[in-house]
């Protein structure tokens, strides 16, 4: 995760589109903050959401086409694109600068720079009721012109099709639920300019009324937490890489972005200085103070809140049925499935693992174990290596699940003879116990 240098200046985007962030990168890294902090958003939503790359779970038609709109980073039309080989996945974006580099994308992916508005009517590939699923997260301060576009969001979708739109509610609260900020002069002035400007800076909650407005149906809209620091990973883990996140960079994103919504208005540089100054000042104040409840927890007292419409339930992470079921070993294993001893972490939630045979392979672990489970280097993993053999990539497998109670598995018929508890593994490896995935405790830094 990148931080927001203190000498940061970003670049912004060469275009009419009412987008108030930057998109600044390097060639050929992540190391642009804007870039870095666009991917690990992107994780940290996933996380958010259960690890789910879109909430809706729909079986869709042979050949299906999707399209993500502000594709940003790749990230979701990536996961669409694995996940659904046989679909056409189509990323858009007025700039494809933050594009992840150094990824092998699938061949049913395609990436389309610029506005939604201009590519509508003009382009073939986005002619009407051509789509099966349209998509988009974060568009609070991209998108100005909230019933033209849910328009157009409608006009691509086919009879019965689905779309899922993800955006924040710009509001904070305290731990209790109650708002906070209404007497923040530099607060008020910013969401009166915006709506000033067009934007809906509570477009994750009314998001669902502009799509009633156009004639969707049968919408459903879920709720979650944003919090701005780490005080919720206790009870909510998957909290963590946007509590983290914000710890890091919302005061300096804050910051940036007060500065282009408040330019060329009413308000001099020293106004919008002394706006900036107050605003910083009351975040960080409010993520620094400690809150102590009847049982002694201490926790900061901020949250911020996003909404997110779909057209299906709310997935629910329990972390405890996840550790649960490594735990109790499958009563049989298919002819694709192998107990496997981890070797080495190899890469972001990719491992190196030893089959009985001394074959090395290397393998995912899936979204559910992460930030729950701990990988220890020369413990073992059950892995499928059929599991990942509609995508397009060097995976030779997934996790499927991980040995936690070895006692349990050991005793099952399928177990290695060649993983006896006197064996050892014969793989070098400068690699510590891996924990990739695992929350630090609080007050440690985050890995990568």
């Amino acid at each position: 995760m990148a931080t927001l240098p203190e000498n940061y200046v970003p670049t912004y985007h060469q275009t009419t589109a009412p987008y108030l962030l930057p998109n600044d990168r390097e060639l050929n890294s992540l190391s642009a903050p804007e870039q870095a902090r666009l991917q690990y958003q992107a994780e940290a939503l996933i996380d958010l959401v259960g690890g789910r790359i879109v909430i809706s779970e729909i079986d869709f038609p042979p050949h299906a086409r999707i399209v993500d709109i502000g594709c940003g980073t790749g990230s979701v039309a990536l996961g669409l694109a694995r996940k659904y080989p046989s679909a056409q996945v189509f990323g858009v974006d007025i700039s494809l600068r933050t594009l992840q580099r150094d990824v092998e994308w699938p061949s049913n992916i395609e990436f389309v720079e610029g506005d939604i508005f201009d590519l509508v009517g003009r382009d073939e590939r986005f002619r009407p009721e051509s789509f099966d699923f349209v998509c988009h997260r974060l568009f609070l301060f991209a998108m100005a012109k909230w019933p033209e576009y849910m328009t157009i969001v409608a006009s691509l979708l086919k009879p019965g099709a689905a779309c899922e739109l993800g955006d924040y509610v710009h509001r904070y609260y305290n731990s209790h639920d109650e708002p906070m900020g209404e007497n923040w002069k530099s607060l008020q002035t910013f969401r009166a300019v915006a709506k000033r400007k067009g934007f809906d800076l509570d477009c994750g909650t009314t998001i669902a009324d502009y799509a009633r407005n156009v004639g969707l149906t049968d919408i459903e809209q879920y709720h979650y937490k944003i919090t701005a620091s780490r005080w919720m990973v206790d009870t909510n883990p998957e909290t963590f890489r946007m509590g983290y996140n914000n710890e890091l960079t919302e005061s300096p994103f804050h910051r940036n972005v007060m500065k282009r919504m408040l330019q060329d208005t009413e308000y001099s540089d020293d106004d919008i200085k002394e706006f900036q100054d107050e605003f910083v000042h009351k975040l960080d104040t409010t993520r620094h103070e400690r809150k102590v409840d009847a049982k002694g927890k201490t926790h900061t007292s901020k949250t911020t809140r996003t909404g997110t419409s779909s057209t299906m339930p709310k997935p629910r992470r329990n972390v405890e049925l996840v550790a649960e079921e490594t735990l109790h070993p499958p009563e049989n294993l298919s002819t694709k499935q192998s107990i496997a001893r981890v070797v080495k972490a190899a890469g972001k939630n990719l491992y190196s693992v030893q089959l009985p045979s001394q074959k090395t392979l290397l393998v995912e672990l899936p979204s559910r174990f992460r930030s729950t489970i701990w990988i220890k280097r020369g413990g073992y993993v059950l892995v499928d290596t059929a599991a990942l053999a509609e995508r397009e990539n060097k995976l030779d497998g997934e996790v499927v699940n991980i040995v936690g109670d070895e006692k349990a598995w050991r005793k099952m018929g399928y177990w290695p003879k060649e993983f006896a508890k006197n064996a050892t593994l014969e793989v070098e490896s400068d690699e510590d116990d891996s924990h990739v995935g695992k929350m630090p405790p609080d007050g440690e830094e985050e890995e990568g």
